[in-house]
C-alpha cells in the first residue's frame, strides 16, 4: 500500500488509527513541515513517494498537473473531527484497492465526498503547462 504524508488541516490523531489499517503514515507536523507552502510539501512528498492527503486540494490539483508523475493527492472535505476524517481517508484507500489498479494512488487526484462518495478519480497531466508557477 502507498506510503501517505498528512497536511496539517488532517487531524495528527489519524496516524495511529492508519497505522493499524496496515498503511505507512506521516503527518507534516512530525517531520517539521508545519506552515510550510503547498508546494514545498509536494516536493517532500515526491522526494519521500507519499500520496498527499489534505483539505485543501486547490494547489494540490494544480501541481499535480504540471508534475508528470506523482504519488497522488486524496482530498477530503472539512469540517470533520478525527474520526470523520479517518473514514474519509480509508474510504479513498478502500476506492484505490477496489479498482485494482497496479499503480494504486501513483498520478491520480481523488476527491471524496462528504459521505465517501467519489467525487473526481484523476487530473490528467498537462504537459503544456509543464514547469509553471506549481512546477516541481
Amino acid at each position: 500500500m502507498s506510503r501517505m504524508l498528512l497536511d496539517e488541516c488532517i487531524s495528527p490523531q489519524l496516524v495511529p488509527r492508519l497505522w493499524d489499517e496496515g498503511l505507512d503514515v506521516i503527518h507534516v507536523r512530525d517531520r517539521g513541515l508545519l506552515q510550510s507552502t503547498d508546494q514545498g510539501l509536494w516536493r517532500y512528498a515526491i522526494g519521500d513517494d507519499r500520496v498527499v492527503c489534505t483539505v485543501n486540494g486547490k494547489d494540490f490539483k494544480k501541481l499535480a498537473a504540471v508534475t508528470s508523475l506523482h504519488p497522488g493527492v486524496i482530498v477530503i472535505p472539512g469540517g470533520h473531527g478525527p474520526a470523520g476524517q479517518f473514514d474519509l481517508v480509508m474510504a479513498a484507500v478502500n476506492w484505490v484497492v477496489t479498482t485494482n489498479v497496479p499503480t494504486g494512488f501513483v498520478n491520480r487526484y481523488i476527491e471524496i465526498g462528504d459521505h465517501g462518495e467519489i467525487v473526481l478519480a484523476e487530473i490528467v497531466y498537462d504537459e503544456q503547462k509543464r514547469g509553471g508557477p506549481f512546477g516541481p
